[in-house]
């Protein structure tokens, strides 16, 4: 009889196809009671990087969660938030769902985009959809407020700047929808072709899609996952260019990011000399 073993068994991930808590909120709840000084995401800024604990996290998302409360947002309200990919678009879209409201993150203004066409587009979002707070840079606020002045819904713009410490987690923990129908947040297409396009998005189809992919690429509760593309994709750009300058053929390029274990955006191989063309393209590279 062989001796039994004496590894530990793996983790398993808590959203799975057959088995996962009604919304997002009991997710957060879970990891709170469960592990909360666990690292729940490390920020890469400009000057370093930055270790947050879950319980860290969400106690900042209840700072953000209190503003937005104090301002007359209820459960139910639409937020926007004008802000690009970073500490305040997560603890502000986290905050908005301890309250009960539903967040929407604006794409951000580039500098491919008209920002008179943009500011308009915001305007047109906000009374269709009747959001009732905006949350931005204190440098776009007197922007927004001009361009979304009138707008009967809507009842605060807010600065990040601006709010005041407080907010205490235990104070919003419960107050999260408990039906996996009920919308979770929504999401915007990027406008390029015309006016943004929102999609409500339920707790539970969100949640389906999390099993699902986690199942697909055998997520592990210790796995880290990396979330900035454009770091990635410059990367890979400046291995394609690097290689270019060794005299090597577009297809020998592709050949090579293979070989590297890079992948195209979609996770296929590179096959196609065109492939190269457009990613040098992309980043508006001429050599």
């Amino acid at each position: 009889m062989p001796a039994p073993s004496s590894a530990r068994p793996a983790p398993v991930v808590p959203v799975r196809l057959d088995r996962q808590p009604p919304t997002l909120l009991d997710c957060a709840r879970n990891l709170l009671a469960d592990s909360p000084e666990r690292t729940a995401l490390t920020l890469i800024l400009p000057n370093g990087t930055q270790t947050v604990s879950t319980r860290a996290f969400f106690e900042g998302a209840a700072r953000y969660a209190r503003a937005l409360e104090c301002a007359g947002v209820q459960p139910g309200d639409l937020v926007v938030l004008v802000l690009q990919h970073g500490p305040e678009v997560l603890y502000s879209f986290w905050g908005a769902m301890l309250l009960g409201a539903v967040p929407s993150i604006m794409p951000f203004l580039t500098p491919k985009l008209d920002p008179e066409r943009y500011y308009d587009s915001v305007r047109q979002l906000v009374a269709l959809s009747e959001v009732k707070a905006v949350i931005t840079y204190p440098d776009m606020e007197p922007t927004l407020r001009a361009h979304l002045e009138g707008i009967p819904t809507l009842g605060a713009i807010l600065s990040i700047a601006e709010l005041e410490p407080g907010g205490h987690l235990a104070d919003y923990l419960d107050r999260a929808p408990s039906r996996p129908e009920d919308t979770a947040f929504l999401q915007h297409s990027s406008g390029s072709t015309g006016l943004q396009k929102g999609v409500m998005l339920s707790h539970g189809a969100v949640l389906n899609q999390i099993a699902a992919y986690s199942a697909a690429i055998a997520l592990r509760p210790d796995d880290v996952i990396h979330d900035d593309a454009s770091e990635v994709k410059a990367e890979v750009v400046a291995k394609a260019v690097q290689l270019r300058d060794q005299g090597k053929t577009h297809m020998e390029v592709c050949e090579a990011l293979n070989d590297l274990g890079f992948r195209t955006r979609t996770g296929e191989l590179w096959q196609h000399p065109q492939q190269i063309v457009k990613l040098l393209r992309s980043f508006d590279t001429t050599r």
